[in-house]
């Protein structure tokens, strides 16, 4: 799908013909901490609605690109869409988020492959990003967004 949007993406088998990760930030899981956290904050105690504990974003120069991508994954016959958040939306409400803006699709991959791991049920998260919001995220902003988020009890 990055691919297909022109996104800022590398090639797993890329990073590691080179022996390295070298310039490529692999996306963590949800830690343990933050995922109970939100499940008594956010979700009611249910853990079923834990939807972006696997998460990975792409970047994008700019919208067509990134809507090229949406497309491209919303055609993919083995993508199962569960929901799609789009926080570009002029309908959003910015202050929800402390500005932050993405578009964050929740989904499934129903695959050979993932029917023979039993992972089909996995919730996974992809957020689509424009390049210009993904630069000016840093530590000390994440630091502040978390420091808000508590604030608001999420």
């Amino acid at each position: 799908w990055a691919f297909m949007g022109r996104g800022s993406y590398v090639k797993f088998s890329e990073v590691e013909a080179k022996g390295g990760s070298v310039g490529v930030k692999w996306s963590g899981l949800k830690s343990s901490g933050r995922a109970i956290e939100k499940i008594t904050r956010s979700l009611g105690n249910d853990p079923s609605y834990l939807t972006d504990i696997c998460r990975f974003m792409i970047a994008f120069e700019n919208f067509e690109d990134l809507t090229k991508c949406l497309a491209t994954l919303l055609t993919d016959e083995e993508v199962r869409v569960i929901r799609i958040k789009n926080r570009y939306s002029p309908d959003y409400d910015a202050a929800k988020s402390a500005g932050y803006r993405d578009v964050a699709i929740n989904f499934r991959i129903k695959s050979d492959a993932t029917l023979a791991l039993g992972a089909e049920v996995h919730i996974c998260e992809l957020q689509l990003i424009l390049l210009s919001f993904a630069e000016i995220r840093s530590v000390a902003g994440h630091r502040n967004y978390i420091q808000w988020r508590n604030f608001r009890g999420e």
